[in-house]
């Protein structure tokens, strides 16, 4: 995208009276608009153009949408797309989840037929909404690869590395029973760099074992200070990489003997597409863990690829439903039945289940009527610095008996 002033639309569609007729409507609305039926120039003057909106039609002869889509996604184009089609609702939410899990920045649908105020109403509304820019920290990595190798291993070294926590509570009563732990990197020249850009680059350099070491580390000093109830968790991210290291549990199990803190009280996630690239050492490996007492969980469930045949073969204790499904509550009937398929299936193999991404209440209101065990996400609170996270455990928790849930969201 070029920035919040930018008022250029960019239509393809195959046919020219319904484009003519969207050219119409967003100049109305005060915006320029321009539009074309040739995939091919499309592209040109996309390119040359640099529309802030491009509108597509999925039903199209030819190049169909989703192609369209596909072929922006691989230029890296910045524009916020519009979906416009005569389809089911269904296929509209299908081609919505298609444009931002390929990475364009998605404005909204225009399902046919619409009139001047839809069009108006879209942009206008994706116009007001602030939109994300690439920080120094993404431009330099994306720059300068062996520089910000070179940053990345400082800052391991140099401890410039924190870990937050993000609380997680009982989805009943609001009381909190965990926390999980996140790594933050705040460069002193190039500010706060993303988890999203830096933990990929740990895992490609090999150094994601120095990352979960210095996380855990950090968890267990904690845990052995503070002034929490005896069950309350700590979750740690493992990667992908690491779970075919045999050292890892050494490792694991090294750190607790030190802090003398028990592994019942810390909780490693593992993301549910890495156990599908080595099943066997997977299993293996999570067994031994489940064996010293550490709780196994399947984050971003939903994600991958062999979800119900990793819950049936590997020892896991508790279900985290991505966040992009509880996201999806608001919008999409069917996001509603698959959350609740989720709960039932990990009430039913013993689990528990977490919820991510909670960012309202009546998001938390459904997953509670559901039977959810757990939620997490910015509506309870955002992750915070390891020494503020006691006080606010001890805010959260007086008020969630008197049932203050919501004022103390923002605590």
């Amino acid at each position: 995208m070029t920035g919040a002033g930018c008022r250029r639309v960019l239509v393809i569609d195959d046919d020219e009276l319904v484009a003519a007729m969207l050219v119409a409507h967003a100049r109305s609305a005060g915006y320029e608009a321009r539009s074309t039926s040739d995939p091919a120039q499309f592209f040109t003057i996309a390119r040359q153009w640099r529309p802030c909106f491009v509108v597509v039609d999925l039903m199209m002869t030819g190049m169909d949408g989703l192609s369209v889509l596909q072929r922006l996604a691989r230029e890296r184009c910045r524009a916020a797309v519009v979906i416009t089609s005569g389809a089911a609702p269904a296929l509209l939410d299908s081609a919505r989840t298609y444009a931002i899990e390929s990475g364009l920045p998605y404005a909204g649908a225009l399902p046919k037929p619409f009139r001047r105020g839809d069009v108006a109403a879209v942009l206008d509304s994706a116009i007001a909404e602030p939109r994300p820019q690439e920080s120094s920290a993404e431009a330099f990595a994306r720059q300068s690869y062996l520089g910000f190798q070179v940053a990345l291993r400082k800052a391991l070294q140099d401890d410039e590395i924190e870990v937050f926590l993000q609380p997680k509570v009982a989805c009943e009563d609001g009381t909190v029973v965990g926390a999980e732990a996140l790594a933050r990197w705040n460069h002193p020249a190039l500010g706060a760099v993303p988890p999203s850009t830096f933990v990929p680059y740990a895992e490609r350099l090999g150094l994601a074992p120095r990352l979960t070491d210095l996380v855990m580390r950090r968890c267990l000093t904690w845990l052995s200070a503070a002034a929490v109830p005896t069950g309350f968790t700590v979750s740690i991210n493992v990667s992908a990489s690491e779970l075919g290291d045999p050292r890892l549990r050494h490792r694991l199990m090294a750190a607790c003997v030190a802090a003398q803190v028990s592994p019942s009280r810390v909780v490693l996630e593992v993301t549910e597409t890495s156990t599908v690239d080595d099943a066997v050492g997977s299993l293996e490996a999570l067994t031994r863990l489940g064996l010293e007492g550490f709780g196994l969980s399947v984050d971003d469930f939903g994600t991958g690829y062999s979800s119900v045949s990793q819950l049936a073969r590997l020892p896991f204790s508790e279900l985290k439903i991505d966040r992009s499904f509880v996201a999806g509550m608001s919008r999409s009937d069917r996001s509603v039945t698959v959350v609740r398929s989720m709960v039932q299936l990990a009430d039913g193999l013993g689990l528990s289940s977490t919820a991510e991404g909670v960012e309202t209440e009546g998001q938390w209101e459904a997953l509670r009527e559901m039977g959810c065990t757990h939620v997490q996400g910015f509506h309870l609170a955002r992750p915070m610095p390891l020494e503020d996270f006691t006080r606010w455990v001890d805010t959260w928790n007086s008020g969630a008996r008197a049932g203050a849930r919501g004022d103390l969201a923002g605590a």
